[in-house]
C-alpha cells in the first residue's frame, strides 16, 4: 500500500509499505483524507517533543486528522461496532484502558497513551491504517463534505469550551485564525453572546467575520480588559500575554495553542485579577458530540479547506505549510475510493482480514458499475479492482459506446433481447458490464490469494475473445443469450 512519511529533516516520500497486519482488537480503515497541521510540520523541521523525547523515529507515518471506512475486522467485531464499508472518523488518542488514571476517568491522561501517527501507532496518511476498535466514531453518511477530517481539531475546541464553563451571556474572543481558532468563532458564535476574532491575517479575520465574529482586531490593536473568556489558539508564544490583557477580572483564558518559546509575567496578576488559565490538551471524549455538531450546521468545515491534493503530493502540502497561507487554513491530503481499488497489482490484505472483507463484500455480478460505484467484482476466486472493473465493464471502440464488440445481442439502448430496459443514463464512451462474458472467465483468471494479478488491459482482450457456450432455455428463464456459470458471490 502507499503510505506518506517524513524520512529525516526536511524530506518527504510517499513509499510502498506492507499493509498493517491483524492484532486482536483491530480494525483495518481505509483513509479518505488526512489533514496535515502544524503538528506534521514540527516533525518535518525536527522541533516536535516527540521527536525531541525519541518517541518518533524516521520514517515516520504521519497523519492523526482523518476519516475512512472500515475495511475489515481482525476478529469478530463487538456488538454495535461500525459495519464494514461505513464512515468513520479515529480518535488521535488512544488510551491504555488498564492504568490507575484510566480507572478513575481520565483517560487523556492515562500512563501508556499512544497517539495515532504521532507515537506508538501508524498514522493514517497511508491507504490503511490499523486502529483499535475502541478508539473509533462512526460518522452518518451525510456528513458535510471535508468534515471527517476536522473532527479531530474541532474536539479540542469543544473541551476547551467545555472546561471553561461557557455561559450564554459571555462575550468571548478568540486569538488565532487557524483551523482551530475559526472552528472556535464558528461554536462562539451560535452558543455565546458575542464573540470577537483576533489575528494577524487579513483573509483569516474576513473569514471569522463571515463566520459571525461581530468584530475583528489586530493582535496589538485588541481591546484589554473586555472578555470574560479567551480562547488562545494560534499558538504565539505572545498570544499568552495578549490573552490575560484582553481578559477582564474574573474571567477564563484557554490554552488551545501549543506555544514553544518562553514569556515573561507576572504570576501575581493572575491572583489579583482572578484569572483562570486552561491548558487544553485534547478533546478525547467529544467525538460523539462534534460529529453532531457538524452533521447539524454548527460547525463548517468546507470553508476552512484551502487545497485538496493527492497523496502523491505530500511535500507539496508540506511546502504550502512552509510558506504559510492567508485565508482557509487546512490542507487534506487525499487517499480517497472505495475499499480494494487502492490495493497494488498482485497485493492482497493479511489472509484473516482479507478473509472477513470478503465476507461482506460480495456483489451480484448483476449489478451494474454505476451501481457498484467502483466497488470490488468476484469472479470465480479472483476480486477485481476498479481498474479491472472499468476494462471488463466495457470501454471498448463501438456505436456511441453502447454496444461491446461481437455482441449482437447488446442493443443501442442497453436492452438484450428478453431483458427489460435497465434505469438510468450511461455515460458517453462507457458500455455496459457484460455479465456472461465476465463469467465465462471464471477459472482462468490469474489469482494469487484471491486478488487478480493481470493488467486491466488482459482481461479487456480476452473479454473481447471470450465465446461462452449458448445455455439451455430454463423454466420461466430469459432466453436468447449465453448463460453464465454460477458465482459463489450470488
Amino acid at each position: 500500500m502507499r503510505a506518506a512519511r517524513i524520512t529525516g529533516l526536511g524530506r518527504t516520500e510517499l513509499a510502498t509499505v506492507p499493509v498493517p497486519q491483524p492484532e486482536a482488537g483491530t480494525v483495518l480503515v481505509r483513509t479518505r483524507q488526512v489533514g496535515v497541521c502544524g503538528t506534521d510540520l514540527e516533525i518535518l523541521h525536527g522541533t516536535s517533543a516527540f521527536l525531541q523525547d525519541g518517541r518518533i523515529t524516521f520514517p515516520h507515518v504521519f497523519g492523526h486528522e482523518w476519516y475512512g471506512e472500515v475495511a475489515a475486522y481482525a476478529d469478530e467485531p463487538p456488538q454495535g461496532a461500525p459495519a464494514v464499508g461505513s464512515l468513520v472518523v479515529g480518535r488521535t488518542m488512544v488510551p491504555c484502558g488498564r492504568c490507575d488514571r484510566c480507572h478513575a476517568g481520565r483517560t487523556q491522561m492515562c500512563a501508556a497513551l499512544s497517539e495515532i501517527g504521532l507515537y506508538g501507532l501508524q498514522g493514517a496518511a497511508a491507504d490503511y491504517v490499523r486502529v483499535p476498535v475502541h478508539a473509533l466514531t462512526p460518522l452518518p453518511p451525510t456528513l458535510p463534505r471535508y468534515a471527517g477530517a476536522l473532527i479531530e481539531p474541532a474536539v479540542s475546541v469543544v473541551e476547551a469550551f467545555e472546561r471553561a464553563r461557557l455561559r450564554f451571556d459571555d462575550r468571548v474572543a478568540v486569538i488565532g485564525t487557524g483551523t482551530m481558532g475559526l472552528l472556535a468563532v464558528q461554536f462562539a458564535h451560535r452558543y455565546a453572546a458575542a464573540v470577537d476574532a483576533v489575528g494577524i491575517d487579513e483573509a483569516g479575520l474576513e473569514l471569522a467575520r463571515r463566520f459571525g465574529a461581530n468584530a475583528v482586531h489586530h493582535a496589538d490593536a485588541a481591546p484589554q480588559g473586555a472578555y470574560s473568556l479567551v480562547i488562545e489558539a494560534s499558538g504565539a508564544a505572545s498570544a499568552f500575554t495578549g490573552a490575560l490583557r484582553m481578559a477582564r477580572r474574573g474571567a477564563r483564558v484557554a490554552l488551545v495553542g501549543v506555544a514553544r518559546e518562553p514569556v515573561s509575567f507576572v504570576p501575581g496578576e493572575l491572583s489579583l485579577q482572578g484569572v483562570d488559565v486552561l491548558g487544553i490538551q485534547h478533546g478525547i471524549s467529544h467525538y460523539d458530540r462534534t460529529v453532531a455538531l457538524f452533521a447539524q450546521g454548527a460547525l463548517q468545515a468546507e470553508p476552512l479547506v484551502a487545497e485538496v491534493l493527492a497523496a502523491e503530493s505530500v511535500g507539496e502540502a508540506f511546502a504550502l505549510l512552509e510558506r504559510g497561507r492567508s485565508g482557509p487554513p487546512k490542507i487534506l491530503l487525499d487517499f480517497g475510493g472505495p475499499l480494494l481499488p487502492r490495493l497494488q497489482q498482485g497485493e492482497r490484505l493479511p489472509h484473516r482480514l482479507r478473509r472477513k472483507h470478503l465476507g461482506h463484500q460480495r456483489f451480484r455480478l448483476e449489478r451494474t458499475l454505476r451501481e457498484q460505484r467502483d466497488r470490488p467484482v468476484v469472479v470465480g476466486d479472483a476480486v477485481l479492482d476498479a481498474e479491472h472493473v472499468h476494462a471488463l465493464e466495457g470501454e471498448f471502440p463501438g456505436d456511441e459506446g453502447d454496444r461491446l464488440p461481437g455482441d449482437p445481442h447488446q442493443r443501442d439502448t442497453g436492452t438484450a433481447p428478453g431483458h427489460p430496459q435497465r434505469t438510468g443514463e450511461r455515460r458517453g464512451g462507457t458500455g455496459r458490464l457484460d455479465h456472461q462474458r465476465v463469467g465465462a472467465l471464471r477459472g482462468s483468471v490469474g489469482v494469487v490469494d484471491g486478488v487478480c494479478t493481470e493488467a486491466p488491459g488482459q482481461l479487456q482482450a480476452r473479454l473481447v475473445d471470450a465465446d461462452p457456450r449458448p445455455r439451455q432455455p430454463r423454466t420461466g428463464a430469459r432466453t436468447g443469450r449465453p448463460a453464465a456459470p454460477s458465482c459463489r458471490c450470488r
